[in-house]
């Protein structure tokens, strides 16, 4: 559900932002939001930049390298 609330947020940028407050406004809590982003990270649907030392929101980036993995030979 996640990914699809990113790709509403997005419109037709493969690169967004997605902060925590944008999230809750999705009725995502934050432990919740979290685990899903790190779900989605770890299955390669996304990558994420970190805004941590800059003060800014993170930044996501879509991937498409799955659909290459699950292609049959």
């Amino acid at each position: 559900m996640l990914y699809l609330r990113m790709g509403i947020e997005a419109g037709n940028d493969r690169e967004f932002s997605f902060p925590l407050a944008v999230a809750r406004r999705h009725g995502f809590t934050e432990m919740t939001f979290r685990r899903h982003v790190s779900d989605l990270i770890a299955a390669g649907f996304i990558s994420k930049s970190s805004g941590w030392t800059t003060r800014e929101p993170n930044r996501y980036r879509f991937e498409f390298g799955w659909k290459e993995a699950a292609q049959p030979p």
